[in-house]
């Protein structure tokens, strides 16, 4: 079963999301609540919550603040995102489809929201987090690389520090690594070794090396980009993740 939700953030903005429901007669699992990257929508990730839901996991799927259906017109980097993330979680509660532990799931963008979220919320019992990227200025020094060498790299920063600071967003929040030192719920990172938008060797790596109480799993799909793990898992990925949900439920 497939149904619409929505629920409200705490600066009023509206998340929609999609609820599916597994018809699975098997024993009960997690749920997982999933999110997406910059610039994309649920939509992109339905098919892999369709994968957990006929594993036996209730999914929700929901798109984050400024991206497809959802409200607002700022995206702060996971610095907001992720206490939205609690807000979905209030509402799955209240609305009886969640008891007190979940599993979370997330791409780039996403995967680092699950990351700042898991610091914060005690309801999550496993983050599974793809492709992260260990903070947000370094993050924008990578995609600088990439995608705009040519540009003066200390203006653009500038430029986004100003542009942060007149939206009453701190961008030092938006570290995932930092963050790690607060998380205890165990930790899944599946990084792609071709990744030229976030380099394992300044994101997935530093986020390994952070000391933190939780347990952190790494998957390495060594021929995969950034896009690829986000479009077309693998089935040596989807393997790791599927025997870290079992290790999670079973703790």
């Amino acid at each position: 079963m497939q149904e619409s939700f929505q629920t409200t953030t705490s600066d009023a903005i509206t998340l929609r999301g999609i609820r599916l429901v597994s018809r699975s007669a098997g024993r009960p699992r997690l749920p997982i609540v999933m999110t997406h990257g910059w610039r994309e929508s649920k939509e992109c990730y339905l098919g892999l919550a369709r994968q957990f839901a006929s594993r036996g996991h209730d999914v929700l799927l929901f798109d984050l603040r400024g991206h497809g259906q959802s409200g607002g017109d700022t995206v702060t980097f996971g610095q907001r995102e992720r206490h939205d993330v609690s807000r979905v979680l209030d509402h799955a509660q209240a609305n009886g489809w969640i008891e007190d532990r979940v599993l979370t799931y997330g791409h780039s963008l996403g995967g680092s929201t699950m990351i700042l979220h898991a610091a914060l919320d005690d309801r999550v019992a496993g983050v599974i987090s793809s492709c992260p990227f260990s903070d947000i200025r370094t993050a924008i020094a990578s995609f600088h690389q990439a995608w705009a060498p040519w540009i003066n790299l200390p203006w653009a920063m500038r430029g986004l520090e100003e542009a942060a600071e007149a939206r009453g967003i701190d961008l030092s929040e938006s570290s995932p690594r930092r963050a790690m030192r607060s998380v205890r719920a165990p930790v899944l990172l599946a990084l792609a070794g071709e990744d030229g938008h976030l380099p394992i060797a300044e994101h997935g790596r530093v986020i390994c090396d952070v000391p933190t109480e939780s347990s952190v799993d790494v998957v390495l799909s060594a021929t995969d980009t950034h896009l690829t793990m986000s479009r077309k898992m693998s089935p040596y990925i989807q393997r790791a993740i599927e025997d870290f949900t079992h290790k999670c439920e079973a703790a």
